[in-house]
C-alpha cells in the first residue's frame, strides 16, 4: 500500500502536470465510489480506453495508485468547461502521441491549433519528428535539456520537444523559458520514493536532487548497465561503489546509498556548487579540477549537467523539499581525499 508521504507527492505532481488544484484530487481520493469504480480516484471503467488512448496502460491506472492519480488528474482537466481547445484538438493529433502532446500544449501554454498545423503540415527531409524540428534547432533543445537520443527514436518525445519549441517562439527569449524537458522526466514510482527520502535526508541531500540524478542516470531501473560498466539505479562505476560501501550495485537501497554519499562528497569538494557537482559525477573530480573548477568540455558531460538541473527543478518544484544553494560564480575546488573513478565519459 502506498504510504501518505507518496501518494501526497503523487498528488502534487500530478496537479501539477494537468493544472488541476491538490485539493480537486484530494477530494475525488475520498469521495464515496461505486463498486465498480477503478482505483483511488474511482475512475469509472469507460474511461479505460479512453486513457489507453492517451498513453496510459490500464492495468497501471487499476494497480499503481500513482498513475491512478495521474490518470484521474488528466479526467478532471478535461471535463466539459476545462482547457475546451484543447480537448477540441486532442481528435486531430494520432493516437500514439496524443497523451504526451496534450501534456505539452498544456505546460508550455502553446495554442492547440497552431500545433495541430504543424502536425499535419510538410516537414522537409532530415527534420526530427512528428512535428518536423529543423536540425538547426538541436544545440538549443540539448542546452536546454532534451535527451538528444530520445528526439531520434521517441516519437512522443520529439513531439512534446516540437510544442516546447513553439512555446519558446512565441515568448520571444529562451531565458525567460524556465520548464524544458524536464516535465516528461519519468514519474518517480512510490516504492522508490519511499527508500530515497530518508537517504537523501542522511546525506544532506534535497530529494528531489537524488531523483533527478537517478532519472537522468537510469530512468529510475535497479538492473540496468552502461557499456562502460555502470550499473544501477545510481549508475555507479566498480570504485566508486567499492569506496561508499555498495557490494550490489542492482539493489535499488545501496545505489541510493552510495549515489547519495557521492554527492554529499562532491558537495564538500565543490563548496556546494551544484553543476561542478553534477560534472564531476558525470566526468569524475579530476576532469572538473583539471579544467581549472570548470564543466570539462566534454559534450556528454556538457549536456548531462543542464539535464539534470531540469530535472531537479522539475522535481522540486512537484515534490517540494530543501533547495541546494549553487553557487553563481565558480567554486574552489577543496581537493579531493584521493582519486575518484566515476568518469562515465567515454569521449571527449
Amino acid at each position: 500500500m502506498i504510504t501518505p508521504p507518496a501518494l501526497a507527492a503523487c498528488i502534487r505532481m500530478a496537479a501539477a502536470t494537468y493544472h488541476v488544484p491538490s485539493a480537486a484530487i484530494t477530494a475525488e481520493i475520498s469521495a464515496p465510489k461505486p463498486p465498480d469504480a477503478v482505483g483511488i480516484m474511482g475512475i469509472p471503467p469507460a474511461w479505460l480506453p479512453e486513457l489507453a488512448g492517451r498513453g496510459f496502460d490500464p492495468a497501471e491506472v487499476s494497480n499503481s495508485a500513482c498513475v491512478n492519480v495521474r490518470a484521474g488528474a488528466m479526467i478532471l482537466s478535461m471535463t466539459p468547461g476545462h482547457n475546451a481547445a484543447i480537448s477540441s484538438a486532442a481528435d486531430s493529433i494520432p493516437a500514439p502521441i496524443r497523451a504526451i502532446v496534450l501534456e505539452a500544449v498544456r505546460l508550455y501554454d502553446v495554442a492547440p491549433a497552431r500545433v495541430v498545423a504543424v502536425l499535419h503540415s510538410f516537414h522537409p527531409a532530415g527534420s526530427l519528428g512528428p512535428m518536423g524540428i529543423p536540425r538547426a534547432w538541436v544545440p538549443t533543445l540539448a542546452a536546454n535539456g532534451f535527451d538528444l537520443s530520445r528526439l531520434e527514436s521517441d516519437p512522443g518525445y520529439a513531439a512534446a520537444a516540437g510544442v516546447w519549441i513553439l512555446g519558446v517562439e512565441r515568448l520571444g527569449r529562451m531565458q525567460t523559458y524556465s520548464l524544458p524537458a524536464a516535465r516528461f522526466s519519468p514519474i518517480p514510482p512510490a516504492w522508490l520514493l519511499d527508500i530515497a527520502a530518508p537517504i537523501a535526508r542522511q546525506h544532506g541531500l534535497p530529494l528531489a536532487l537524488v531523483l533527478a540524478v537517478a532519472a537522468q542516470e537510469s530512468g529510475f531501473r535497479p538492473g540496468i548497465e552502461s557499456p562502460v560498466g555502470a550499473v544501477g539505479l545510481m549508475q555507479l562505476m566498480p570504485a566508486t561503489a567499492t569506496r561508499f560501501g555498495v557490494s550490489n550495485r542492482r539493489d535499488a537501497t545501496q545505489s541510493l546509498e552510495g549515489g547519495a554519499a557521492y554527492l554529499e562528497h562532491l558537495k564538500s569538494v565543490f563548496a556546494g556548487n551544484l553543476p561542478l557537482m553534477l560534472a564531476a559525477y558525470n566526468a569524475g573530480s579530476k576532469a572538473v579540477i583539471d579544467h581549472g573548477n570548470r564543466i570539462p568540455p566534454f559534450r556528454e558531460t556538457q549536456n548531462y549537467v543542464p539535464a539534470v538541473l531540469a530535472r531537479y527543478r522539475y522535481y522540486q518544484r512537484t515534490l517540494g523539499g530543501q533547495e541546494v544553494v549553487a553557487s553563481a560564480t565558480p567554486a574552489t575546488a577543496k581537493p579531493a581525499p584521493r582519486a575518484d573513478h566515476q568518469s562515465k565519459v567515454t569521449t571527449p
